[in-house]
């Protein structure tokens, strides 16, 4: 009975060491999430770190893009369009486990189209546009206060995407006694292509090529300007 015990005893401390001492460290920490049952699933905190690294790079897509001209050429091979962001992320992450590191850009392509925005041109301050902002409004007036970029201070009143029916406003605003111009918009169109992050070509083998194509059947090989690193 005596060894029985001992014998017991000893399994006992060799599971506490090995639970506590030689995989110290090394357990995997997990959380819950709701399904789309309702059910509650097991995953690990690490892959939702990794998660929200992803979400913040395409947010970082997405608020920087880059602005060129339809036709415009460059010096780097990119690969692209593709017609969806989380696509392009994929076919990101494909070639850089394979072949060579690349980013996804956002390019916003300029068409030579123009939208037409008639406005009121940029106050002195911020406190004199919204002064023009309350007089608008009391008449009626939709409008509001361009607080961006290099019409910051001008006040809207209206985009349209035709110059005939911007010019009709204008001619409105100004019998009225209002000063008011139109200004073009260029049309952009957004697009994400892949871009090396060394070098002025993409490393990438026929089979990769034809692998990528074959997802991606729209897709092309252009020169566009080189990123900035």
């Amino acid at each position: 009975m005596r060894y029985i015990f001992v014998t017991l005893l000893l399994c006992n401390i060799a599971y506490f060491i090995d639970k506590t001492v030689l995989h110290d460290g090394q357990k995997p920490v997990v959380s819950a999430r709701p399904s789309v049952l309702g059910v509650e699933s097991v995953y690990l905190l690490s892959e939702n770190a990794e998660s929200g690294l992803r979400d913040r790079g395409l947010g970082l897509v997405v608020s920087n893009p880059i602005t060129v001209t339809e036709g415009e050429s460059g010096s780097c091979e990119v690969i692209g369009p593709f017609v969806d962001m989380f696509l392009g992320q994929y076919a990101v992450d494909r070639i850089n486990a394979v072949e060579s590191m690349v980013e996804m850009k956002a390019l916003d392509v300029m068409t030579g189209e123009n939208d037409y925005r008639v406005m009121m041109p940029r106050s002195a301050s911020l406190q004199g546009a919204f002064r023009k902002l309350r007089e608008l409004k009391s008449q009626g007036i939709d409008s509001y206060v361009i607080t961006q970029g290099e019409e910051a201070l001008s006040i809207s009143l209206g985009v349209f995407s035709t110059r005939i029916a911007a010019d009709s406003l204008q001619s409105k605003l100004l019998s009225d006694g209002y000063d008011v111009v139109v200004s073009g918009i260029p049309r952009l169109s957004r697009q994400f292509w892949m871009f090396p992050l060394n070098g002025e070509k993409i490393k990438i083998d026929d089979l990769a090529w034809l692998a990528l194509l074959e997802n991606h059947p729209n897709i092309e090989k252009k020169q566009l300007q080189c990123l900035e690193t």
